[in-house]
C-alpha cells in the first residue's frame, strides 16, 4: 500500500493549533515544522503565478457535525516538471495554501514539508506525480486560494491563485459522493490527518488508474479556472480594451526591427495587470487578450506569427531568469496557442514542424517535461522520423532511466536514418545499461569502424574498453583508441588501470609517464556531450526559425496596418 499518513498544521485565521503528527512509513516523512519561507510567503501574498511544476487542485465544500462548513482539497503536483533537475534521492517538497477573504485576511493555510525517498518511489513519483490531501474549516463567502509548491533541492516551484466559493451551509448537499481513503492507492499520497474518514475528490483522468473505487466529479475543478468575472464588467472591458492596445504596439515594435524595446514592453504591461492587488486578472484571461489580437492577425496572413513564435519564446526564455514567473508561465501559453493558430490557418508545414521543435526543446531545456512532449509527439506523428524530436526524447528518457523508452526513439531514428552516428551510439550505450553487453560491444564495435573522429568515437573505445575488461581484449581496445586518439586522457587512464590490474605495474607507469591532463573536462568531455541534448542541431533549426521570422516581419508590420484599419 503507497499511501502515508500525514500531520499537517492547519489554521484556520491564524487560531487552530497544529495537530499531532503521526509516524510516516519508511519512504516517506515530515521534516520539522519551521514555518514558511518569507519568499515563499511574499508570492503567495502577491498573487503572482505561475512557475515550473504543472499544478492542479480540486476541491468540495462538505458540512460538518457541527453545523459548520469544511473544504476538502486535493492538490496534484506533476512529476516529470517536480522531478526535473533533481539529482539527490531525497525529495524535499514544501506546500502552502491560504485562502483569503475579499480583504485579502488569511481565513485558513495549509502548510506541509514533506521527504521522499527516490530510490523506492522515483518511476510511481515521475509516472504519476504527488498528491498533496488536505481541508480546512472555512465560513460561507468567496475566497481566493493562494497556493505554492517548492522543490527545496532545485528551487522550482509552483504558484498559483484561484477562486473558491463556498456555499451556504443550506445549500451544500447534505450526502454529498464519499470518498474513502482506498486500500491501495497507486499514487505516492501525502494525506492530512485532519480529514477523517474522508479524502478528497479524484481528477476526472484519474478514471484510467487502476483504483479500489470509481472516481466521482468534483464539486468544482479548480485546475482549469474558469475567465475572471472581471473581465464581463464595464471595468473589465476597459482593462481588457487597454491590454490589447498596449499589446498591438509593442507588436509594432517588433516589426519595426525594435525586439529589445518590444520585449520590455510586453513584459511590463503583463507585470503590471497581473500584479494589481486592487483587482484580481488571471494570467488565463491575459493569454486570452494577446492571443485574440493575434487571431485577428492570422486572419489577414498567417505568416505574421511567425516573428510572434519566436518573440516569446524569448519572452520564456529571459522571464524565469529575471525573477518573472508569472511571465514564464505567460510566454508559454501564449506560445502554444500562436502554434495552434498557425496550424489553423493552414501555416505552411516545414515551418509548423520548425516552430513546434524549437518551442518543444526550450520547454525541455527548462523542465516542463510535460508540455514539451506532446508537441514532439505531435511533430512525430506526422513526421515519424524527425531527428530532432527523436534524439531529445532519446536523451530526456536515458536520463529519468526509461532505458527501454530511450531504445524506442533510437531505433525510430535508425529505420529513418540508418547510418545515424550518434543513434548508433545512443543505441549501444542503452544496450550496455540493459545490460545487453553482447549487443552493445558489436554496436560499439560498428561506431570505431564507422567514425573517424569526435566525441562519439572517443566514447565508443572508453565504453568497449570498459565492457571488455579485464580481458585481454580492453588492452586491444585501449591500445588502438589511443593510436587513432592520441593523448586522449580517458584512455590513457583507462590503459593505466587495466596495466596495473592485471600486474603489468611498470608498463602502467610507462604509459603515465608523458600523460598531460585535458583541463577542465578531465576527459570526459565526450560523456558530457552525450549526457546534453543536441545543441548543434538545434541551433541550425534556431538559425532557420530566426531567419523566417526576419522575412516576415514585413508581413507583421503589414497584418498590424491592416488591423488598424
Amino acid at each position: 500500500m503507497r499511501r502515508y499518513s500525514l500531520a499537517a498544521v492547519l489554521m484556520a485565521a491564524g487560531v487552530v493549533p497544529a495537530l499531532a503528527e503521526t509516524t510516516p512509513s519508511p519512504p516517506m516523512r515530515t521534516l520539522p515544522a519551521a514555518g514558511i519561507s518569507v519568499e515563499s510567503a511574499a508570492l503567495l501574498m502577491s498573487g503572482q503565478q505561475g512557475g515550473e511544476i504543472a499544478l492542479g487542485v480540486v476541491a468540495l465544500p462538505v458540512r460538518t457535525d457541527e453545523g459548520g462548513t469544511r473544504v476538502l482539497l486535493r492538490l496534484r503536483l506533476d512529476g516529470p516538471s517536480l522531478l526535473a533537475g533533481q539529482t539527490k534521492d531525497p525529495l524535499r517538497v514544501e506546500a502552502a495554501l491560504y485562502a483569503l477573504d475579499a480583504g485579502n485576511g488569511v481565513q485558513g493555510s495549509l502548510l506541509e514539508t514533506v521527504e521522499i525517498d527516490l530510490q523506492a518511489l522515483r518511476s510511481t513519483v515521475e509516472q504519476t506525480g504527488l498528491d498533496l490531501l488536505g481541508s480546512m474549516p472555512l465560513k460561507p463567502g468567496k475566497y481566493t486560494l493562494r497556493m505554492l509548491a517548492r522543490n527545496l533541492d532545485t528551487n522550482r516551484l509552483a504558484v498559483r491563485s484561484v477562486t473558491l466559493p463556498m456555499p451556504e451551509w443550506a445549500e451544500i448537499d447534505p450526502a454529498p459522493p464519499l470518498f474513502p481513503p482506498p486500500a491501495q492507492d497507486p499514487r505516492v499520497t501525502v494525506r492530512s490527518s485532519t480529514l477523517g474518514p474522508l479524502d478528497p475528490p479524484l481528477f476526472p483522468e484519474d478514471a484510467a488508474l487502476p483504483a479500489t473505487r470509481a472516481p466521482a466529479p468534483a464539486l468544482e475543478s479548480l485546475s482549469a479556472p474558469a475567465p475572471s468575472p472581471l473581465l464581463a464588467t464595464a471595468e473589465g472591458r476597459k482593462l481588457r480594451a487597454a491590454a490589447s492596445a498596449a499589446y498591438r504596439d509593442a507588436l509594432r515594435q517588433l516589426a519595426a526591427g525594435e525586439a529589445a524595446e518590444a520585449l520590455a514592453a510586453v513584459a511590463g504591461m503583463e507585470d503590471s495587470i497581473l500584479q494589481r492587488r486592487d483587482t484580481q486578472v488571471l494570467l488565463e484571461d491575459l493569454v486570452e487578450i494577446e492571443l485574440e489580437v493575434a487571431a485577428e492577425l492570422a486572419k489577414f496572413d498567417a505568416e505574421s506569427l511567425v516573428p510572434l513564435v519566436r518573440f516569446h519564446r524569448r519572452l520564456h526564455e529571459t522571464a524565469a531568469p529575471q525573477g518573472r514567473r508569472q511571465g514564464s508561465s505567460m510566454a508559454r501559453e501564449v506560445a502554444l496557442g500562436l502554434i495552434d493558430l498557425y496550424r489553423d490557418n493552414r501555416g505552411r508545414a516545414a515551418v509548423v514542424r520548425l516552430i513546434e521543435a524549437s518551442f518543444a526543446d526550450t520547454l525541455l531545456r527548462a523542465g516542463i517535461r510535460s508540455r514539451a512532449e506532446p508537441l514532439f509527439q505531435r511533430l512525430l506523428a506526422e513526421d515519424p522520423g524527425n531527428e530532432l524530436a527523436l534524439l531529445e526524447l532519446a536523451v530526456d528518457s536515458d536520463r529519468r532511466g526509461a532505458r527501454i523508452q530511450a531504445l524506442g526513439y533510437v531505433e525510430d531514428l535508425l529505420r529513418a536514418q540508418p547510418n545515424h552516428g550518434e543513434a548508433r551510439l545512443r543505441r549501444a550505450v542503452i544496450l550496455e545499461r540493459l545490460g545487453r553487453n553482447k549487443e552493445a560491444i558489436e554496436g560499439f564495435r560498428s561506431v570505431i569502424q564507422n567514425e573517424t573522429e569526435g566525441w562519439r568515437l572517443r566514447l565508443a573505445y572508453q565504453e568497449l574498453a570498459r565492457l571488455l575488461m579485464p580481458e585481454a581484449g580492453a588492452e586491444r581496445s585501449l591500445r588502438e583508441g589511443l593510436t587513432r586518439l592520441p593523448g586522449d586522457e580517458k584512455l590513457t587512464l583507462l590503459l593505466a588501470a587495466y596495466l596495473e590490474r592485471s600486474g603489468q605495474r611498470s608498463q602502467a607507469w610507462e604509459v603515465l609517464a608523458g600523460f598531460k591532463p585535458e583541463g577542465k573536462n578531465a576527459g570526459g568531455a565526450a560523456r558530457n556531450r552525450y549526457n546534453g541534448l543536441p545543441e548543434e542541431l538545434i541551433e541550425s533549426l534556431r538559425a532557420e526559425l530566426d531567419r523566417e521570422a526576419a522575412v516576415h516581419l514585413a508581413t507583421l508590420a503589414k497584418a498590424l496596418g491592416r488591423m488598424g484599419k
